[in-house]
């Protein structure tokens, strides 16, 4: 009985055992099937949404973000990855717009310009059938992804698509829309009924004079006195309406099924930019950013917690005062662009993107949101994937997207005040064509000098009075180390209506100078400086005067000359630093100073830093070099001599990274790799100065010869330090410590 007693206590507890252990297998497979529908989403499996401001500067959000007006971007810069936007010239919203959604440069994917010309050569808005290649949209259809694109640049007519497209052009229309046949509705939109739900909405009067900060009588009064395109509140009213159509269509899209890919654009930024480009402008931008802020968040809110959130600029926007500055486009194109800055602004923000600083080219989006959504990358692609996320997406490759030709719809139907708008905003300035101008400055920021050679001279050609194709002209030849076509293009200025250009009258002197000699620079400045003496001429001078080895004479012309004429100053700040340095560069820090005192720019910073760094100050120089740097973060020379601060400095790592930064963006640069073997060594990472140095031409420096001797003494090549060392001796006798350590080695 006991026996039995056990053995049914035993089958008992064998049998809760194996309950017990079912239930457990079923608990696991719950859990296991919880995690599966809930684990976070990362890149190769994302939604992708991207909300395009043009023109939106860090300079402008970075105050307002400080001050909480725009609580939606603060809370994705708080777990996201923010950047810089690194745009290429010509600095034009189509083209880089463009490249974004094409992963191609302006002159593969063909948009290069605000507008085309029909087959009766009458003129027409750019539109997707001048596009020559597949956009994002087309790619993602074609793999049967579903899209949502609203406003987007070159868009219309809108193309067939696995989803919806409102053409940029659609909002143009917006007083027409429900007057239109739906032939002309089905090239705004596709399907053409999408844009029977756009609405239409009236100037509201009480938010232009709240935008405005004038009263709403004010506001009325200016807007029955002129037309849409002719006044900044007319502007102000025209960006409103389209800005609220535009959120209202896509936001109510968005809520009805968010799309695979989502991108929605909005113009506003820079208009608004553009007209109240002033110190009293500045809170009527603020005000337009607490706007854009507001849709931020309503779209965040729409979004699935899958979705890769995209918030970007094509460019940025110099303030007020800030025009003319180094680096500025206004040297190179008149109109609306001169005010666009290179750089513009990147947010990124989802699921497996972490919090990093990671500036991007337009080159770079389409890559990244293919590899975010897990579809292939064509290799043919120049961009990268962004540097965004905390583990890489793995990344299938396609040689081609391009392997069937694109179909394409001819544009026709009515494209709205689209001309006009643009001609009010200052970016249509001639009767003639400004697409050779536009490929001419693409293919020079390629490097392809050869297609810009063709294109630019064709320019001059047809137009040799427009300064813009001069401007690329001059470039090229400088490209090209080509002295003589710099003064012959300096030359050709000369011919032009108006005074003298100063960058132009120095850059032909410089010209002269290398190649013929001062004396024969003073013939060429007598005939290209204009007529009788000034403020410029004295100061081409002073610069002929440094290059006859009398370069304290050479600085006080300078500063003569800009006081006399102050616009000067910034063409005359880079001389001054040029010839302070061969002189005195403390006595060149006290004139730079007198010039400049309240002058915080670019160049100004830049110069001062250079100036401290020749003086023997390079602790001094080192945070304007890195203030300058963070201004101008493309910047190869910048980077090399903020590197070399570093080094002189002691911190060989920072110098290290900061020449590496510099390799990454010109490979060729032999400064950089020269600089980074010799931090390298000093590192003690032998294998890395040498394969640094190598691959550079350091047989006239004797520094590399030393740091490229000291590596292959310590990985024990003792023959080539020695050959190294012979010859760093030649080239500098008075190495003392140097002439010891040869004879050391021999003696071995």
């Amino acid at each position: 009985m006991q026996n039995a007693k056990c053995t049914m206590q035993s089958d008992g507890a064998r049998r809760g055992f194996r309950h017990s252990r079912f239930a457990f297998c079923i608990l696991h497979f719950a859990l296991c099937i919880l995690l599966v529908l809930h684990r976070p989403a990362e890149a190769g499996s994302l939604k992708i949404a991207l909300i395009g401001l043009d023109g939106a500067d860090w300079k402008v959000l970075d105050p307002l973000i400080r001050a909480g007006r725009l609580p939606a971007i603060a809370s994705l810069l708080e777990s996201g990855a923010r950047g810089r936007m690194i745009a290429s010239l010509p600095l034009l919203s189509p083209l880089i717009w463009t490249t974004m959604a094409t992963g191609r440069t302006a002159d593969e994917h063909g948009v290069l310009d605000f507008v085309g010309f029909d087959e009766n050569g009458q003129r027409r808005p750019v539109s997707s059938y001048d596009r020559k290649c597949r956009a994002l949209w087309n790619i993602y259809s074609e793999r049967d992804r579903s899209v949502g694109v609203y406003g987007y640049w070159a868009t219309w007519p809108a193309e067939e698509v696995r989803g919806e497209i409102a053409s940029n052009i659609l909002f143009e229309n917006l007083p027409l829309l429900h007057e239109m046949a739906p032939p002309d509705l089905g090239l705004l939109a596709h399907p053409a009924q999408l844009a029977k739900q756009v609405t239409f909405k009236l100037v509201d009067i009480n938010e232009v004079s709240r935008m405005s900060g004038m009263t709403a009588d004010e506001c009325g009064r200016a807007l029955a006195a002129s037309p849409v395109s002719s006044t900044g509140i007319a502007q102000l009213a025209r960006v409103l309406q389209t800005t609220h159509a535009l959120f209202d269509l896509s936001i109510a899209r968005l809520r009805a099924g968010q799309p695979d890919l989502f991108m929605v654009y909005f113009e506003g930024p820079d208009i608004v930019s553009h007209v109240f480009h002033s110190e009293k402008g500045r809170d009527v931008i603020a005000r337009y950013y607490e706007l854009m802020d507001a849709q931020i968040a309503a779209y965040r809110r729409a979004l699935s917690p899958d979705t890769l959130l995209i918030v970007c600029s094509d460019h940025g926007f110099l303030l007020a005062g800030e025009q003319g500055g180094e680096g500025d486009p206004a040297d190179f194109y008149a109109g609306a662009a001169s005010y666009h800055r290179r750089y513009g602004i990147f947010l990124a923000s989802g699921p497996g993107v972490t919090p990093a600083t990671a500036d991007v080219s337009p080159l770079d989006i389409a890559p990244t949101l293919l590899a975010a959504s897990g579809l292939p990358v064509a290799s043919d692609l120049p961009g990268r994937i962004a540097p965004i996320f905390r583990e890489a997406p793995r990344v299938s490759r396609v040689p081609t997207f391009e392997t069937t030709p694109l179909a394409r719809i001819k544009p026709a139907g009515p494209s709205g005040d689209s001309i006009e708008n643009l001609r009010a905003l200052g970016y249509i300035l001639s009767p003639s064509p400004t697409f050779a101008v536009n490929l001419g400055r693409v293919l020079l920021e390629k490097g392809d000098l050869t297609g810009a050679e063709k294109v630019i001279t064709e320019a001059v050609e047809l137009d040799p009075r427009r300064p813009s194709t001069l401007y690329d002209l001059l470039d090229l030849r400088r490209q090209q180390g080509d002295h003589a076509g710099i003064i012959d293009a300096a030359r050709r200025f000369a011919r032009l209506p108006g005074p003298p250009r100063p960058d132009v009258v120095i850059a032909a002197v410089h010209s002269a100078i290398e190649t013929q000699g001062p004396d024969a620079a003073s013939a060429i400045l007598d005939e290209i400086g204009g007529d009788g003496p000034s403020p410029l001429r004295s100061l081409a001078r002073a610069v002929i005067i440094g290059a006859q080895g009398k370069p304290a004479e050479a600085v006080q012309a300078m500063r003569a000359a800009c006081e006399a004429d102050p616009s000067l100053t910034r063409f005359a700040v880079p001389e001054l630093v040029a010839a302070a340095i061969a002189w005195n560069p403390q006595r060149g820090l006290e004139a730079l100073d007198k010039l400049t005192a309240a002058d915080s720019s670019v160049l100004v910073t830049t110069c001062r830093a250079r100036l401290l760094a020749a003086a023997g100050r390079p602790r001094e120089a080192l945070p304007l070099f890195e203030a300058a740097l963070d201004e101008i973060p493309d910047s190869v020379d910048l980077m090399i001599e903020a590197a070399q601060a570093r080094f002189t400095t002691g911190d060989f790592a920072g110098a290290r990274l900061l020449f590496e930064r510099a390799i990454a963006r010109d490979p060729r640069s032999n400064a950089a790799l020269l600089g980074a073997g010799a931090a390298a060594a000093a590192t003690g990472d032998d294998r890395a100065a040498i394969g640094y140095i190598e691959i550079a031409d350091f047989s006239a420096s004797p520094e590399a010869l030393n740091a490229l001797a000291l590596s292959y003494n310590r990985i024990g090549n003792r023959v080539r330090a020695r050959q190294l060392l012979r010859a760093s001796l030649e080239l500098k006798n008075d190495q003392p410590g140097i002439r010891e350590m040869l004879r050391k080695m021999e003696a071995e």
